[in-house]
């Protein structure tokens, strides 16, 4: 088991990631004491993109990362994060999530292609907690790129269908 001790100076500890390595365990302790653990797919040599993990919580305390497997872990503090959606490990490449708050029970997947411009778009509904409850709709038009449209207000009931008119 590989360890790392650092001084905490900063709000994030930068993990290198990729999906094409094995998954480490990460453990935080202080004094003894195991403060935390995850698991990240750490990528030192080649990431495809970095997970920020919140440490402020420890400003000015001596703790001690250990990796198992064993990895040569980097002291990468920093106090601004890369906040990009593609740097969020816990965001799926391929899988819709909002920028904030939660998604559930999608409702339809719809395909309008406009008769004037012939641009194809796709609308995704899905019931969106983002403060209060709202049906929300994301446009999708090279089905990579989304974006989010204004939520519309939902009603005291969840469910629903969409159906092209």
């Amino acid at each position: 088991m590989s360890e790392l001790h650092l001084r905490v100076r900063g709000a994030y500890l930068e993990l290198p990631v990729s999906a094409y390595v094995e998954s480490h365990t990460l453990c935080f302790w202080c004094e003894g004491k195991l403060l935390d653990d995850i698991t990240v797919r750490l990528d030192y040599r080649n990431p495809t993109s970095y997970s920020y993990y919140p440490i402020s919580a420890w400003a000015g305390r001596d703790i001690t990362v250990s990796a198992d497997p064993d990895i040569a872990l980097e002291d990468r503090q920093t106090d601004a994060p890369l906040r990009d959606r593609g740097s969020d490990v816990f965001r799926p490449f391929l899988h819709y999530t909002p920028s904030f708050g939660w998604v559930n029970d999608p409702n339809g997947l719809v395909k309008y292609t406009s008769p004037v411009t012939g641009e194809t778009v796709w609308h995704m509904f899905y019931q969106h907690k983002a403060g209060t409850c709202c049906t929300g709709r994301s446009c999708l038009p090279r089905f990579l790129r989304t974006t989010t449209a204004p939520c519309s207000p939902a009603p005291q009931w969840w469910t629903g269908r969409t159906a092209p008119d």
